[in-house]
């Protein structure tokens, strides 16, 4: 007897050009010498491509945040892991898809862009349901690598 298997659907994808951004850091200590950091990425991406299902958002703005926090204290770095993981929220209209990234990936984002190495966003994502999916991926890459992500 063969087991049931559910196929997984193929992800939607969409492909929108970085557009202004803005990157915040908080450091705070407290009374015990323990430090908390509260790190936020935001930035606007023009959607330039997506499945037809969601046409409406062609061209209108993708607003992406990217949010964590953590604590460290004096004798260890951090509590638990060195490569925090954080929050990814992109927004579009009433629809928002959510995921996460690692902190090293978000530090070096805000350079990239301003250097122009990045200028584009590939996302592959569940199609949301009530309004909110799921980032399957997220590809950051430059104009002339785009041409690999279109059809």
């Amino acid at each position: 007897m063969a087991a049931l298997v559910k196929k997984l659907r193929e992800p939607f994808v969409l492909t929108a050009r970085i557009g202004p951004n803005d990157i915040s850091y908080h450091l705070a200590q407290n009374v015990d010498h323990g430090f908390s950091e509260i790190l936020a990425f935001e930035m606007s991406a023009a959607i330039e491509t997506i499945h037809p299902k969601f046409k409406r958002h062609l061209g209108k703005d993708l607003l992406i945040s990217f949010t964590g926090s953590g604590r460290a204290s004096r004798d260890d770095f951090r509590d638990e892991d060195e490569n925090a993981i954080y929050l990814l929220d992109l927004r579009a209209e009433s629809r928002y898809l959510s995921g996460v990234i690692p902190s090293d990936a978000l530090w070096a984002l805000p350079g990239l862009i301003e250097a122009g190495h990045i200028s584009y966003l590939v996302v592959c994502f569940e199609p949301p349901r009530q309004g909110r999916g799921i980032v399957r991926s997220i590809e950051f890459v430059s104009e002339a690598k785009l041409a690999d992500y279109r059809p």
